[in-house]
């Protein structure tokens, strides 16, 4: 798996980077506190658990949450094969959403966090099993639909078709 693409909001001196490419070879080159170590430091929040050792302070608005996305790029047939319902394009994207929580009782502020994916959806809807009985109803019949689409002769085993063929 390899980073090919970082967005980063509000984190710190940064208020927002759209789509940062990288490559094998990676140089950022910049005037002193322009946020170049900031954009490095982003990347560990993000692969780091919990909050990434994030304080108070690396909020660039305190008021907004931070985020992080970052797509990776597969190459190995193992991983294509677990992430592939949430893969578009060989290409997996992730978020990691930070942001202050103040506890009602103690008034005391902390950082909490989640990570947000996608889930890959085929554009066409004989290809997808929800779409499928959202057209054809709870008890499609599978075999028809797999002619009707002119689909490869794998979805059909014995002569029969189901949704898990």
């Amino acid at each position: 798996m390899k980073l090919i693409e970082l967005s980063i909001i509000n984190y710190r001196s940064i208020k927002q980077v759209d789509n940062f490419k990288l490559t094998s070879f990676q140089s950022i080159i910049g005037e002193n506190n322009t946020g170049k170590s900031n954009v490095l430091s982003a990347v560990e929040v993000f692969l780091s658990g919990g909050a990434g050792g994030l304080k108070l302070e690396d909020f660039n608005d305190k008021s907004l949450t931070i985020i992080i996305k970052a797509k990776f790029k597969l190459k190995s047939s193992h991983l294509k094969k677990i992430w592939r319902p949430y893969l578009l394009n060989d290409e997996l994207i992730i978020e990691k959403h930070l942001w202050i929580e103040t506890d009602p009782k103690t008034e005391k502020e902390s950082i909490k966090n989640e990570f947000h994916g996608y889930q890959a959806e085929p554009k066409e809807w004989f290809l997808s099993e929800k779409k499928i009985k959202d057209v054809k109803g709870e008890r499609p019949k599978w075999k028809e639909i797999v002619e009707e689409n002119n689909l490869p002769d794998y979805f059909i085993e014995n002569g029969n078709c189901n949704a898990t063929i």
